[in-house]
């Protein structure tokens, strides 16, 4: 079903594949966004807090020294379960070079990046993980919400080192690929973004 919006605001009923259909493309000003957003994304996983930081950002909208630029998903190897979402206004090939062997899994062209990245680190902050870079060169992951390790492997390195803040990658986020690409995908496809 098409998750647009016919230009008297109401909501298309075409039945299409994609997130709209050529017809109904959403009708989005700063006054309708907000409402838009909510029709379109599900935020029942949120916290009412997550749920009014999201709809603070499509109120307030992108910033002056907001831009084009790219959302991207990489993670570091084939076996690594944890995605790194960022955003950058150069390549992303640039981008990925300053991560030794991460792997791009895929990347979006975007009209403003820095709100685009805001709202989808607030919108999957339910499966955000924090990633320590030890002294040894390890990575230990701990849950954000909890701050309990993830694995076993990381329960040994929490209780062998003091995880200090200065180390912390607050970008990264665990859940199989296909549910988190199907988080993302209504977000990224907003018309406020492509």
């Amino acid at each position: 079903m098409c998750q647009g919006f016919t230009k008297a605001g109401k909501p298309c009923k075409n039945k299409h594949k994609e997130p709209f259909c050529k017809l109904h493309q959403p009708v989005i000003t700063a006054s309708t966004l907000p409402t838009i957003a909510t029709n379109i994304l599900d935020l029942s996983h949120c916290s009412k807090k997550i749920q009014n930081k999201i709809m603070s950002k499509f109120k307030k909208g992108p910033s002056k020294t907001d831009g084009e630029g790219y959302i991207y998903v990489y993670k570091l190897d084939e076996s690594d379960k944890y995605y790194k979402i960022g955003r950058t206004s150069r390549t992303v090939d640039k981008r990925l070079k300053e991560w030794k062997g991460s792997i791009l899994q895929v990347c979006w062209k975007v009209k403003y990046q820095k709100m685009a990245e805001a709202v989808l680190h607030a919108y999957l902050d339910h499966v955000r993980v924090y990633r320590y870079k030890l002294d040894d060169n390890k990575i230990c992951t701990v849950w954000k919400s909890s701050g309990e390790p993830v694995t076993k492997e990381d329960v040994k390195l929490k209780n062998e080192h003091k995880l200090e803040a200065r180390t912390k990658m607050i970008e990264w986020f665990k859940m199989p690929w296909k549910d988190l690409e199907k988080l993302i995908l209504p977000i990224i496809t907003l018309n406020i973004f492509i």
